[in-house]
């Protein structure tokens, strides 16, 4: 198996074991103080800070990685919102860098982290929208809200783009470098090659 990510030794260690235990971890650069929230319950320190657990309230849907332009999105959510959310629904988060990392806890009822977590997503908040759910248990209706954040992953395949590099951007990057000068006028060489004749 070839491992295309940086896994450390201590997280390979847990991985490559009989038994383990995954830890989702999500960090959302929120308006007024970024957002670190884990899968587990209670808090994980890491990273020099505190990262607070949502338990079973949460949910995280990571795309499955392919080599498509077409962009993916991540969704998170979170359910029996506390009252104060209601308060951040309007902020304006749109743009706003967010990740999702995933890791090993070195037990069931630890909050250790056994090595770095990974990096599984990197993108951007997209889209915030407040459901509701209702659900019928046992003959009882009850009604739960529910918070639902798209994390997108960049512009479409069908956006605009184009990349440059210079003989100046070369030597702005790596002073004293002259290889890019080289590269000068190659688009005007290219234009008029002609192929030799036979």
């Amino acid at each position: 198996m070839e491992l295309i990510r940086g896994i450390g030794a201590a997280m390979l260690a847990r991985l490559s074991g009989r038994l383990f235990h995954p830890v989702v971890l999500v960090e959302l650069d929120w308006p007024g103080g970024m957002q670190r929230l884990h899968t587990g319950v209670g808090i994980i320190d890491w990273d020099d800070a505190a990262w607070d657990g949502v338990g079973q309230l949460g949910s995280v849907s990571v795309p499955e990685e392919s080599p498509s332009l077409v962009p993916s999105s991540a969704l998170l959510g979170l359910t029996g919102l506390p009252p104060e959310i209601y308060d951040r629904l309007d902020d304006p988060i749109r743009n706003r860098p967010g990740r999702i990392l995933v890791g090993c806890l070195t037990g069931r009822s630890s909050n250790l982290l056994a090595g770095d977590p990974v990096e599984i997503f990197a993108g951007y908040m997209d889209a915030l929208r407040l459901t509701v759910e209702v659900e019928d248990d046992a003959g009882e209706t009850r009604i739960v809200h529910a918070l639902q954040l798209e994390l997108g992953s960049g512009p479409g395949a069908r956006s605009v783009a184009s990349i440059t590099h210079s003989a100046e951007d070369q030597a702005a990057a790596f002073p004293g470098d002259t290889a890019g000068r080289h590269c000068i006028y190659n688009r005007a060489s290219m234009e008029v090659m002609t192929w030799p004749e036979s």
